[in-house]
């Protein structure tokens, strides 16, 4: 080996590129000095159900990477699972064409799983969101990291998330969500990322045209979320600058797989004080 290649980093691929990663096009997460890192294109199909930039974008880039982060360091034949997601949002994504990447590092690994910490950035490198997550340890490696799948072009993705994911929310922010095996993580149940896309989706339709943006998203799995999901929003608070909605998912069989809580903001201050939401 010459002196350049010993000096270059060390850049490993994780796992494949899944059907999540291939349409929202999130690239190949690499590890790099223990840093797990990932791009992806911005564009209109980013937008919210009122066609403003939403931060329901930003959910499988963000579990892809965090989760990486912690699996860097994972003993051989183990996979990890994510238990909590959480995204404190600080700057719309762009919908211009840009490139947005995020990066992530362990802050604590156990026997049990680990602790990761990751931020976005746009292409001036301000920072989008920052963001940490819990993944718990689980034995075995699945089948799709091995053979991973033949995954098709995607040349339209649509105006509007809705148009990507190929969902339709009601009016009061529900959603019933068919078995879809094109949104599935490799061990074959609905990605962590695109159920907090879905969730935020759900709150951003409830405060459709109040002007509320998101501030901060966090998710908990407490099981597989598999076949067919329901999404119930409840609004825990609605006020003039500041609204909390929870998002439980269930499935078919009534279980709790995943809640929500999805924190809006106003952009714009009152100027009378401190805000009372």
């Amino acid at each position: 080996m010459d002196s350049a290649a010993a000096a270059a980093p060390l850049r490993t691929p994780t796992v494949p590129r899944g059907r999540p990663e291939n349409l929202f096009d999130v690239s190949t997460v690499l590890i790099e000095a223990g840093q797990a890192r990932a791009s992806m294109p911005t564009g209109p199909w980013l937008r919210g159900p009122d066609g403003r930039r939403s931060a329901a974008g930003l959910g499988v880039l963000l579990d892809d990477v965090l989760g990486q982060a912690v699996l860097v360091r994972r003993l051989p034949g183990l996979w990890s699972v994510t238990t909590e997601l959480n995204i404190d949002v600080a700057m719309a994504l762009p919908a211009d064409g840009q490139l947005v990447e995020a990066t992530a590092s362990p802050m604590l690994i156990d026997d049990a799983g680990g602790l990761g910490r990751g931020e976005v950035r746009d292409g001036a490198d301000h920072c989008l969101a920052l963001a940490t997550t819990w993944a718990r340890f689980v034995p075995g490696v699945p089948a799709e990291v091995l053979d991973p799948p033949e995954l098709p072009d995607i040349t339209e993705r649509g105006q509007c998330l809705a148009d990507l994911l190929q969902v339709r929310i009601g009016a009061t922010g529900g959603l019933r969500l068919p078995a879809r095996p094109d949104l599935g993580n490799p061990r074959g149940v609905t990605h962590g990322g695109v159920l907090l896309s879905l969730a935020v989706m759900s709150a951003e339709q409830i405060f459709l045209g109040r002007g509320l943006d998101v501030a901060s998203v966090r998710v908990v799995y407490v099981r597989p979320a598999a076949g067919e999901l329901t999404f119930e929003p409840v609004i825990a608070h609605r006020g003039r600058s500041l609204g909390v909605v929870r998002v439980d998912v269930t499935n078919a069989a009534g279980a709790l797989c995943t809640t929500a809580t999805v924190t809006l903001r106003s952009p714009i201050g009152s100027g009378n004080g401190p805000a009372q939401g």
